[in-house]
């Protein structure tokens, strides 16, 4: 971990950014089936939080991989769904927006995510790019009660 610097995001608003990246050396993996892939690569992996200077809330997360990355398919993966040897994740960027937003009744204030931005570039058999935005809003809160009968 190593602190950057402070700025401000918001209006009013100081934070600071602290970069990361990974200590460990596991090897990333695939799992999935004959039409679809999951690569999981936490160790090749680097990014940046944003928090809040006076409150200690993660304002945003930026996260990418460090460089190009060839990951080995499974044997069984090649046989049944006609994989090559190797995929090559050549980007895999994510950002992660939090605002607050308050509720009523009771009155609480969360830090929630409004914005997912992701870019993927993967090749395999042929190149796959994959950009991505999921926006949140009007969030609601559901609250119920439950009781043990005994």
């Amino acid at each position: 971990l190593r602190q950057t610097t402070s700025f401000t995001c918001w209006p009013g608003r100081s934070a600071v950014m602290i970069d990361y990246r990974p200590s460990g050396r596991d090897a990333p993996s695939i799992t999935g089936t004959r039409d679809c892939i999951s690569i999981e690569m936490p160790d090749r992996t680097q990014g940046r939080v944003w928090v809040d200077r006076e409150t200690s809330a993660v304002l945003r997360l930026d996260e990418r991989i460090m460089g190009v990355t060839d990951v080995r398919i499974p044997r069984e993966l090649q046989q049944i769904g006609g994989w090559g040897l190797y995929v090559t994740v050549e980007r895999a960027d994510s950002t992660i927006r939090y605002e607050p937003v308050t509720f009523t009744e009771p009155a609480e204030t969360l830090l929630l995510p409004t914005r997912i931005d992701s870019v993927s570039v993967i090749r395999a058999s042929s190149i796959q790019r994959l950009r991505l935005t999921q926006t949140y809003r009007n969030y609601r809160r559901f609250l119920t009660e439950s009781r043990v009968i005994p």
